[in-house]
């Protein structure tokens, strides 16, 4: 395979970050329920460089997100934490508001931190929303995947999957389809299900995360003993017909958790041979997935 295009690219350790917050995050902010992103999109990176960021001890759980262009190591409460059966809070990128389930009904976070009930019914606090469609993806409690429908004309809930071994639920951008994580012995793996229950199997992967255009899914496949992970690579794979491209990077690298910026930009993910977050632009390497899919 050709040489891609951050094989060559110069990395930049980052040691401090504007404490920026966008796109509907800010009020909240100010008043201490969210906390400040490790790097936001205003500081971009200069052509030809992938931006890095040491993390400390106390990361070894990272999981990270974007909310707008603010990138943050991992879920939070936020406003939700003083909630009775409260989980973290999910950001709905294309209303730019913040959402959770809390004393079993799902509710949206006003600027104000203020927690509006939206919905009923919802005990899981693993989820994914949006709104605009009334949809809600969730882990439930009795190890079910259920689709709930929220809104002024929309209420109920389907289950789409049973077991234990089936989690993070995420919703593809345009609501149709639900992409979760099933653990399998050996390896964790990829399906697809739709609201009629049709299940599609797409092969090993970890950290799973669609690109917003809704077309790819990002995902890391690992090489493990079985007490930690020995080598990783990136892949992208078209959702329709499931051809796959790899993601060119630095051979030393360990990259786990993938994510993308809301628009698409960007992609974060954890290099864990360094110990740090990744950050790169997305234009070359989406350009050269176009070229070298399998």
């Amino acid at each position: 395979m050709k040489e891609g295009p951050y094989s060559g690219w110069q990395l930049r350790t980052v040691l401090t970050v504007a404490m920026i917050l966008s796109c509907g995050a800010s009020a909240l902010a100010q008043s201490g329920s969210v906390p400040a992103p490790i790097w936001t999109a205003q500081a971009a990176a200069p052509a030809g460089e992938m931006l890095t960021f040491a993390l400390g001890e106390e990361d070894a759980l990272v999981d990270p997100f974007f909310a707008g262009q603010a990138l943050y190591l991992r879920p939070f409460q936020g406003p939700l934490a003083n909630q009775e059966k409260a989980g973290v809070a999910w950001w709905d990128r294309h209303t730019s508001s913040w959402y959770g389930a809390a004393n079993g009904t799902l509710v949206r976070v006003k600027e104000d931190g203020r927690l509006v009930v939206v919905g009923d019914n919802v005990q899981g606090r693993d989820g994914d929303v949006r709104s605009d469609l009334g949809r809600l993806v969730t882990r439930e409690p009795d190890n079910t995947i259920v689709l709930h429908r929220f809104g002024a004309s929309r209420q109920g809930r389907k289950v789409l999957l049973k077991g234990e071994q089936y989690f993070h639920p995420r919703l593809s951008p345009d609501g149709r389809t639900v992409l979760v994580a099933a653990s399998h012995k050996g390896a964790g793996r990829m399906v697809l299900v739709n609201s009629r229950e049709e299940v599609t199997d797409l092969g090993q992967g970890y950290g799973a995360a669609w690109h917003p255009h809704g077309k790819r899914i990002v995902f890391a496949r690992i090489v493990h003993d079985s007490r930690r992970i020995l080598s990783s690579r990136l892949w992208l794979m078209e959702a329709d017909s499931q051809k796959m491209s790899p993601v060119s990077l630095p051979k030393q690298m360990i990259p786990v958790e993938p994510a993308f910026s809301d628009d698409g930009r960007w992609l974060a993910f954890v290099d864990l041979n360094a110990h740090r977050m990744v950050v790169l632009a997305t234009e070359k390497l989406l350009e050269e997935a176009e070229h070298e899919s399998l």
